[in-house]
Formats: structure tokens, C-alpha cells, sequence
């Protein structure tokens, strides 16, 4: 407000301004600068963690890789320390029996570990480092051509010491003997560990009698084509050259029954003829005999469990197949088959298998570098703490921190599972809310469902009515029944057709005409509310279903029936009589189903049911609100913070709003944001027009 006097005269100038904020806008990017710079922060921090995480990870991975390497190293250290402490009791054997493993590996493709394992079975078979040095190959070519462990029990290296020892062959034997074991395997049907736990059974009786290992080889294969294998081809066989042996000396009348005597057996010097010579002399002595004597010959001359082992080796000599012979022949024949299958093998299939040893080497060379970083890390550092928080642990603060810990951790679970379980309630009722829901408004329409179905009840009881009106008629103009006659509707009333084929209600009783409202009761009950109309007021559909039904089962109408079927009437009288017949039924069965469902559903046990389950969400609900807390400091502060938050974007927006400007009681206008003004000062006020100021100009900002 501004006052001017002149001549005494007062000019009183009131001007409303409208004052623009033009600092929150640059206050705003500054805000959002600000944000953007804290966004890109986070996203800094968050790459920052990735990066450390994942370097973590990959640290750790290296680590537990190079514990995988160095706990390989390892294994095959225990090996070689313990080949040499059974070798001579010290550790000079160590590094040449790894060096030794590591050849071997890069000619057959095993595991380093599984040929030191072999090594020391083989040290512990009583091998010395010179026999193991020569006996190790033979061992590792057995393990690789037929798929077996090298090392273990039952590996090819105990396997070969354990037959070698059984017949006195010696370490430079062993590339013999893992060739015969070879061919022999490949020339029956049987498997290396066949053939190995046969020689375990049957490897002492053979060595006693004179056999060696080609022999008795030859022998367990034709058993195994037989299907006697393994320990009971060479339990069999021990026990039929026992019982023969035993019987030539305390029951020589046995040989004499099938024209033979020991002497036929032995050589000049006493000993046993070998073993093909035995049983082929036993098989010519009882060839041409019956099968009675036949059995009893093999009984007594092997016994029960020899006989199982004698039979296939005579019948194999008698029948001329001769695979004794075969076997024995392809050993002799091929003394070198194992070393050149095992070449060809490496050549051949066996190539990724060679390349895995190789890496395999590479493996061991790498742990051992890595162990002897770990070991002293291990020894002075890992081992000492671990026996450091096992003491601790072990000791009363220890036990009481660890019952902390675990009670802790249990209340925790126990939080963390109430928590869930009030989601999964809440989650529940709100399911059983909205199903209440739900059927309150299938409730609903039902009841609306009803009323329309009573609409229809009453509809097709007027089209009812109406085609009973018209076979009426159809039936006076044909001529089947007398104009005179009527159509009794029911309810005592009934329907007639004047002689100006005119149709019109009477009432029976009366005999008089009456209204088609009176006969049909067509009143002015409301429709579509469940019911149907009847004469004196409004009543279920099924009473005029029943009426219709009693109109339609009348002896009058069923009159008409008979003799509408007996005469010749015409196609479309009888066409709507059926019709008639076939709509009323319908309405009865339909009138009767959605009567009975529509009126339990709507009804009080429908409108208690919805009553009961609107209950039941409310019940859940009650039972599963939590207790109301007051809000927390971190809560009040997140509230204060959406505050402030709402009010730098109102500042943000520059809200404007208008303004109105009055120069001594005359209203100039109303003007908003950068509007102007133009008004005429009149002359004498203020000495305006000194200045020639007629015109004072106003711009609002």
C-alpha cells in the first residue's frame, strides 16, 4: 500500500503481488544432480563388491584347487613312503619308485596313484625295489588292457605277485606270466579275475602234481566254456585231482573197474604222468561204457564236487573239441601277445585314456609344488589355530559361547518361521475373504437366476396355453371334435370356440363367459419374483405346471387324443398336439428342478450358509493380527523423511497463483505470472504530471 498526497488530496494504491520462486527450480537439478551422483555411487560401491566378491571367489577357488592338487600329491607320497619303509624299512625307495610310477604312467594309461597302490602291494608281497622295478610294467599293461585296477586288493599287481609266489616264478617272470594269464582269458569265456580266483583255488594242488601255470590255465579255461568259474571252477578242479590221487593209492580196485591201474598213471620215477596224459588215458578207458557205469566210474574215481571239474575235461577230450589243446597252443604261440596288444591299444581306443595319464603327471608334478607351499603353512599355522579354537571350544567359555550361538540361531529359525506363517495366514484369510465374497455373489445371482427362471416358468405356460388354444381350434375347424365341445383349462374353467370361430373363456360351474384375465389369473402381480400367476393371486409355478398337467391328463383331453390319432386328421394338428405334450412335460421337469435348487439356495439354509462363511475370514483374521506396536524411531524417521520429501517436490513444481490490482477503489483486473498492467493516473497527484506520467505502466513478476 502506497500513499501520494497533493493539494491535500489522497491517493491510497493497493497492489496484491505474486512472488516466484526461481530458487527451487535450480535447487531441484541441484537435488537431482545430487541423486544421480549418489545413484552412480551406489552403482560404483555395488561393481566394487561384485569385483571383490568375485575376486574372492576365484581366490578361493585357486586355493581349494590347489589343495585338490596338493591332497593328490599326497596320496601317491603315501604310497611311495610306504612301498620303501616295506622295502628295507627306510625312505631311500621314495623318489625312485615315483619316478618308476611316472614311466610307467606315459606307457599305460593309468593313474599315478593306482600304480604306487600296485607298488606296494607288490613290496608287500615280499618283492624287493629290483623285482618291483621289473614286475611293475607287466602289472600296469594287465590293468590297462582289461579295464582293472592296477592297485588294491584284487588289483593286477596282487593278483601276479600272488600267482607268481604259488608257482615259484620269479620277478624277471612276471612279463611271462602276465602274458599266459592274458591269452588264457581271451581264449574261453571267463575274465581276468576269473581266471586269477580259479589259480587262488586251485594253484597249490596244480604246482603238487607237476602242472604249471599254462597247464592249469588251459584247464580252468575249458571249464569256464562250460560255465564253472571263478573260485568254483577252481575249487572243483583241486578236489578232482585230490580224489584221484587219494584213490590210486587206498582204492586201486576204482582204476581196475575201468581196466586201468596206477602204474598206467605214473612214470618210471613214480611221479604222475601230467594231467592232459591222466585224463586222457581215463576218458579212452570210459568211453564205449553205459551211462550207468559211466556215473559211477566218475563218482567214484573224482568224488561229487571232482566229478564237476573231471566231466567237462573228459567229455572236452572224448567229443575231439580239444580246447585244452587250443588254449595251450595260442600261449605257447604268442609270448609277446600282451605286450603288442597294449601298444595297440595306446595307438588305438586308448588314446584318451593316454592323454589323461599324461595330464595326470602333470597333476602330481604341480601338487608337489603346491605341498611343499602348504605344508609348512599347514604345519606352523593352520594346524596350531584349528588346536587353538578346538581348545577354546572345549573349555567352559568355549562350550557357553557355542550354547549361545546355537540358541541364537534357534531363535532366529523360530522368527523367521512365525513370520512366514503369518504371511501364510494372512495370505489364507484374504483367500477366504474373497471367497465369502465370492459366494455372496453367486448367491445373489442365483436369486436372480431364480426370478428369471419363474419368468420363464410363467412365459412358457402362456405359450402352453396359447398352443393348447390352437390345437383346440385346429382340431373344431378339422372337424374332430364338435364346435360345441370345449378345452378344459383347469381350475374350472375351460375354453370354447363360438360359431364365428371366435374363441372365449367360460366358468364350468356357472356356464357363463368370463375374462381371459379371470381364466388365465392374469392379475397384476409384479413378474420375475420366484413365483407364477394364478387365479386369486400369485403362487409357485408349479401349481399351474400341476394345472396344465391335469388339463393335459383330463379324460376329455385324452379323448381328443385317442381319436386324434384313430382319425385321418391332418399332419400339422397332430405335429402341434405333440408339441403341446412334449413342452408341458418339459416345463414340469424344468419347473420342478430350478424350483427346489434355486429355493434352498435362496432361502434361509442359503442365506445362512453365506452367513456362516462370511464368518469364517473374520475368525482368521482375528486369529492372525499381529499385536499393534508403536511405530519405531527408524519408522517415524522414514515418515519424516516422506515429508520433507513432499515438500521440496511442491517447491520444486514453482506453484504460481494470480493477483488482483485496485487503484483507489477501481478494479484494474485480475493478472497472473508475467502479466502487465496499463493505467491512467489522473493529473494532480503526486506531481505526476511534471513528469508527464498520464500513462503509468505496471509489469508483475
Amino acid at each position: 500500500m502506497a500513499g501520494f498526497n497533493s493539494s491535500g488530496g489522497l491517493v491510497n494504491v493497493g497492489i496484491s503481488m505474486t512472488l516466484q520462486d526461481h530458487f527451487t527450480g535450480p535447487a531441484g537439478n541441484i537435488l537431482s544432480s545430487w541423486n544421480s551422483m549418489m545413484n552412480n555411487i551406489n552403482t560404483f560401491q555395488r561393481g566394487l563388491r561384485s569385483a571383490y566378491e568375485d575376486s574372492i571367489n576365484q581366490t578361493w577357488g585357486l586355493l581349494r584347487e590347489m589343495g585338490n592338487l596338493a591332497a593328490y600329491s599326497t596320496e601317491i607320497e603315501k604310497n611311495t613312503f610306504m612301498t620303501s619303509k616295506i622295502i628295507d624299512g627306510t625312505l631311500g625307495h621314495q623318489e625312485s619308485m615315483l619316478k618308476l610310477a611316472k614311466e610307467v604312467n606315459l606307457r599305460n594309461p593309468l593313474r599315478l596313484a593306482d600304480i604306487t597302490s600296485g607298488q606296494k602291494f607288490m613290496a608287500m608281497a615280499g618283492m624287493t625295489a629290483q623285482q618291483i622295478e621289473k614286475a611293475t610294467e607287466p602289472a600296469a599293461q594287465l590293468a590297462a588292457v582289461f579295464n582293472m585296477d592296477m592297485g588294491g586288493k584284487g588289483g593286477t599287481a596282487d593278483l601276479l605277485t600272488n600267482i607268481m609266489a604259488t608257482f615259484h616264478k620269479e620277478a624277471g617272470q612276471a612279463a611271462e606270466v602276465a602274458n599266459i594269464l592274458s591269452v588264457a582269458t581271451t581264449s574261453a569265456n571267463m575274465s581276468m579275475d576269473d581266471l586269477a580266483q580259479s589259480i587262488k583255488y586251485s594253484g597249490a594242488t596244480a604246482r603238487n602234481v607237476g602242472m604249471d601255470i599254462n597247464e592249469l590255465a588251459a584247464f580252468i579255461g575249458v571249464l569256464g566254456d562250460r560255465g564253472i568259474q571263478g573260485s568254483m571252477a577252481g575249487t572243483n578242479l583241486s578236489q578232482a585231482i585230490n580224489q584221484l590221487v587219494k584213490g590210486m593209492s587206498k582204492s586201486p580196485n576204482i582204476l581196475k573197474s575201468i581196466g586201468l591201474s596206477p602204474a598206467d598213471l605214473k612214470d618210471s620215477a613214480g611221479n604222475l604222468l601230467p594231467m592232459y596224459e591222466i585224463f586222457r588215458k581215463i576218458a579212452a578207458a570210459t568211453k564205449n561204457l553205459n551211462t550207468a557205469d559211466m556215473q559211477t566210474a566218475m563218482f567214484n574215481l573224482f568224488g561229487q564236487r571232482g566229478m564237476r571239474a573231471a566231466v567237462p575235461i573228459i567229455d572236452d577230450i572224448n567229443t575231439g573239441a580239444n580246447k585244452y589243446l587250443t588254449i595251450l597252443k595260442n600261449i605257447n604261440s604268442q609270448p609277446n601277445w600282451l605286450d603288442k596288444t597294449t601298444g595297440e591299444f595306446m595307438k588305438g581306443p586308448g588314446w584318451i585314456d593316454q592323454l589323461t595319464s599324461t595330464f595326470d603327471n602333470l597333476i602330481e608334478t604341480l601338487g608337489s609344488t603346491f605341498k611343499e607351499v602348504l605344508r609348512p603353512l599347514a604345519q606352523l599355522v593352520l594346524i596350531p589355530l584349528i588346536k587353538g579354537i578346538t581348545w577354546i571350544a572345549s573349555s567352559g567359555m568355549g562350550k557357553w559361547l557355542a550354547s549361545a550361538v546355537m540358541i541364537f540361531t534357534t531363535f532366529k529359525l523360530i522368527r523367521v518361521f512365525l513370520g512366514y506363517s503369518a504371511t501364510f495366514i494372512r495370505g489364507m484369510t484374504t483367500g477366504l475373504i474373497t471367497g465369502a465374497s465370492s459366494s455372496r455373489s453367486l448367491a445373489m445371482r442365483l436369486g436372480t437366476s431364480k426370478n428369471n427362471a419363474a419368468s420363464l416358468a410363467v412365459y412358457l405356460e402362456r405359450c402352453a396355453m396359447t398352443m393348447n388354444r390352437m390345437a383346440y381350434m385346429q382340431m373344431v375347424q378339422a372337424g374332430t371334435i364338435s364346435s360345441r365341445g370345449y378345452m378344459p383349462i383347469g381350475g374350472g374353467y375351460s375354453y370354447r370356440v363360438d360359431s364365428k370361430g371366435r374363441g372365449y373363456y367360460i366358468n364350468q360351474a356357472t356356464r357363463q363367459r368370463v375374462p381371459a384375465s379371470e381364466a388365465l389369473g392374469l392379475g397384476l402381480t409384479p413378474l420375475g419374483m420366484g413365483g407364477g400367476w394364478t387365479r386369486g393371486g400369485y403362487a409357485p409355478p408349479t401349481t399351474r405346471f400341476g394345472k396344465i398337467r391335469d388339463t393335459m391328463a383330463s379324460p376329455i383331453f385324452q379323448g381328443l387324443r385317442s381319436r386324434f390319432n384313430a382319425t385321418g386328421t391332418s399332419a400339422v394338428a397332430r405335429t402341434v398336439t405333440r408339441g403341446i405334450f412334449g413342452v408341458t412335460r418339459g416345463i414340469g421337469a424344468v419347473g420342478s428342478i430350478l424350483g427346489k435348487t434355486l429355493g434352498i439356495l435362496a432361502g434361509p439354509w442359503g442365506m445362512g450358509l453365506s452367513l456362516a462363511l462370511s464368518f469364517v475370514p473374520r475368525i482368521f483374521s482375528w486369529l492372525s493380527d499381529d499385536e499393534k506396536k508403536e511405530p519405531s524411531p527408524e519408522e517415524l524417521q522414514a515418515q519424516e523423511e516422506a515429508r520433507v520429501a513432499a515438500i521440496k517436490e511442491a517447491l520444486r513444481e514453482g506453484k504460481t497463483v494470480s493477483i488482483k490490482i485496485n487503484l483507489n477503489g477501481q478494479n484494474i483486473g485480475t493478472y497472473g505470472d508475467g502479466g502487465t498492467a496499463n493505467v491512467n493516473m489522473p493529473g494532480g497527484y503526486g506531481g505526476f504530471d511534471d513528469f508527464g506520467m498520464e500513462t503509468y505502466g505496471m509489469k508483475f513478476n
